[in-house]
């Protein structure tokens, strides 16, 4: 799996995220990384909507100044690592669980090539514990 990165000072993204989804899309992007987006609050939406190709999450301020986004193409990077380390400990932490699959393998080899890590396995997870739910209906 090959991700290509960008990064671009978008000026304002006001009337623009069509042309914006136009240009990672020109080049092959995956994930873009936008500067000065000046949009209020934060948020998420699908840009190029007719295809839904790529998902803009954004945060502003309160004042429509700066303000950051990521625009990604909208596809499933859903690998599972597994919870053994399997000749990857220095990018796998040994706390993942379940099984790994095909999408976790490229993950990790990424992940091996590029210097990185995976975080989310330097930790043990807590098991998620329901003691009971209350449902309250109003009418």
């Amino acid at each position: 799996m090959v991700l290509r990165f960008g990064t671009l000072n978008v000026g304002s993204l006001t009337g623009h995220s069509m042309e914006i989804a136009e240009m990672p899309e020109r080049k092959r992007i995956d994930i873009c990384c936008l500067q000065e987006t000046r949009w209020l609050s934060n948020g998420v939406c699908h840009v190029n909507s007719d295809k839904e190709k790529y998902k803009l999450l954004w945060n502003g301020q309160k004042t429509a100044k700066n303000g950051v986004g990521i625009l990604s193409e909208n596809r499933d990077l859903n690998g599972h690592v597994g919870e053994k380390i399997d000749g990857f400990d220095n990018v796998h932490g040994g706390f993942g669980y379940g099984e790994r699959n095909e999408d976790g393998n490229r993950i990790l080899e990424f992940a091996e090539r590029h210097g990185f890590c995976l975080l989310n396995t330097y930790r043990k997870r807590m098991k998620l514990q329901i003691f009971g739910v209350k449902v309250l209906v109003f009418k």
